[in-house]
């Protein structure tokens, strides 16, 4: 864990200064490696972006359109993955270099329009951890994962390493595989809560609740799924939450449905039917939290900044995430309170 002053690049951190003293922006070109990938263990796969930095006399926006400028070639940059559970090296994954579209990552406005590419290197085919039920893990909760980048021209390795993160789960609502329902009472004293235990090597928590809803036009065949969502307040966890520790999250009942009239749009001339809730969990692992309460404040393209980073040998951040989703049936109350509440507003909620 280093802190340096870098240049912003192509959404990454990309470097301007060293902590030491003055830095020549005009010095001779040196290689700089960039790095920037979140793990997740359940997806089959996985991604990390190599990139380089680059200084000079002129614009970085323009130095960021040239290919050559951001992109390594890829036949001189080999990159892994290594899996470690208690110190010992039990599996390696071979990244390999794929242009995907621009739009598809985040690479803010850098990069020339009319070659919308970029290099991503993703996981090779992989075996996956285990299945339990219908949920696949494909990376092993309890591993230490390292990232291996070697350049085969210059031999300079870059490498960090980073804890998964693992054992969330919902603890309230209680979720009923056989039959799971929720519901949200409309009442300025009834609080509907959100708990779920902590985990490992979670450090940022956020939570969303996603009502679905069917939407059709009487006297038409056609209905349309749509959602809207509640967010929750992020949470935080300090070094006194212990895995097993139960977090939670609420809202009052008659400030969710308030909410859900600002969000569904007002149309007496539809019939909505309500159809599902999901309780959606997003957590990151502390390098990738830290990495962006560094950058929460950032003021222009080029700014001089100190700039968290956890690459040995570059600069950039390797860090791990998680994301979970239940999926719930609407209680029969909660369809009925529904109905009667947006009777007053445009009567487009019925009961299926």
């Amino acid at each position: 864990m280093r802190n340096r002053l870098l240049l912003l690049v192509a959404g990454l951190a990309f470097l301007l200064s060293s902590c030491k003293t003055d830095f020549d922006l005009n010095a001779e070109w040196k290689d700089i490696t960039i790095v920037y990938g979140v793990l997740d263990p359940g997806k089959s796969v996985q991604q990390v972006r190599i990139n380089k930095a680059f200084l000079g006399s002129g614009s970085a926006l323009e130095y960021a359109q040239i290919v050559d400028s951001i992109h390594y070639d890829t036949a001189v940059i080999n990159a892994v993955l290594e899996e470690y559970v208690n110190n010992a090296l039990t599996r390696t994954i071979k990244l390999k270099p794929v242009w995907v579209d621009r739009d598809s990552v985040n690479v803010g406005p850098f990069y020339n329009p009319d070659f919308p590419k970029v290099i991503v290197y993703k996981t090779v085919k992989y075996n996956y951890h285990a299945i339990n039920g219908k949920d696949t893990t494909w990376l092993n909760p309890s591993a230490t994962f390292k990232v291996i980048i070697t350049n085969k021209k210059s031999g300079k390795i870059i490498s960090s390493e980073a804890p998964l993160v693992s054992g969330i789960k919902l603890v309230s609502p209680v979720y009923n595989s056989a039959n799971p329902q929720l519901s949200v009472t409309n009442a300025s004293n009834v609080n509907f809560n959100l708990k779920w235990t902590a985990g490992d090597n979670g450090k940022r928590y956020s939570t969303t609740m996603r009502f679905f809803y069917k939407e059709y036009v009487p006297g038409t065949v056609d209905t349309t799924i749509k959602y809207v969502d509640y967010t929750f307040p992020t949470l935080k966890r300090d070094k006194t939450i212990q895995s097993t520790t139960q977090m939670s999250v609420s809202v009052v009942g008659s400030s969710y449905y308030a909410s859900l009239k600002s969000l569904v749009p007002y149309n007496r001339d539809v019939r909505r039917i309500p159809y599902r809730m999901t309780v959606m969990f997003y957590v990151l692992g502390e390098e990738a939290s830290t990495y962006l309460d560094v950058n929460s404040n950032t003021g222009g393209l080029v700014e001089d900044k100190v700039e968290y980073t956890n690459i040995d040998n570059g600069y950039g951040i390797f860090s791990a995430e998680m994301s979970l989703n239940y999926t719930f049936k609407i209680s029969s109350t909660m369809q009925y309170e529904l109905q009667s509440y947006f009777q007053s507003i445009d009567g487009s909620f019925i009961k299926p």
